[in-house]
């Protein structure tokens, strides 16, 4: 049932809608992130180890350093032979962090296209170019941010992210029209789910 793995959780605050969560797996685990879907897109960044990532039916071997760009809506999970590591974190956010009008002509055109499964970011980065060693460098601030809290640290996060948005962007691509059933699911189950949790 498409609609039981749905995450009900809330990723940050109404105010600040995005959660940071650093994991280490346990090692006698084979099932390392539970299959499951949400609304928010997340960014993912393997610290330690690798593991088998599967996202919307498409499988990716991942290792450390590798970055994961799970879409709005998509299933994903992870598994890893018991006994070997996987370690990393997260970034799980709502398009209102970036734009919370949603009305502007950078929402229009760089961030709802994305959050509607229109637009495509490369969903597995292994950082071996200039660029790709770029967006790790600004996870990996974010990160810092996140651990350090500094003043002002929420701006600093929601400009490492238009930065990262801007990086992505410049190498996305059109969603095909043979979308997996389950993205295809998730786009049109989105509404029913919001009205049942008013």
């Amino acid at each position: 049932n498409f609609s039981a793995l749905h995450e009900p959780v809330n990723h940050g605050t109404a105010l600040f809608p995005i959660a940071f969560y650093e994991i280490t797996s346990p090692l006698w685990m084979e099932e390392r992130i539970w299959c499951h879907w949400h609304e928010e897109l997340e960014i993912l960044v393997v610290t330690r180890g690798c593991a088998r990532m599967n996202i919307a039916g498409r499988t990716h071997e991942i290792q450390e350093q590798d970055i994961l760009i799970v879409p709005p809506g998509a299933l994903h999970s992870a598994s890893q032979t018991p006994g070997l590591h996987f370690c990393f974190f997260a970034l799980v956010f709502s398009p209102s962090l970036l734009d919370r009008s949603g009305s502007d002509d950078i929402y229009r055109k760089y961030i709802a296209p994305v959050f509607e499964n229109r637009l495509r970011f490369p969903e597995h980065i292994v950082p071996h170019s200039f660029w790709q060693q770029e967006l790790l460098a600004l996870l990996y601030s974010i990160r810092d941010l996140f651990a350090e809290k500094p003043s002002g640290f929420e701006l600093l996060i929601k400009a490492r992210l238009l930065e990262i948005w801007h990086t992505l962007a410049a190498r996305s691509i059109p969603a095909s029209f043979a979308e997996p059933q389950a993205d295809r699911t998730a786009y049109h189950i989105k509404p029913v789910l919001a009205y049942l949790q008013k």
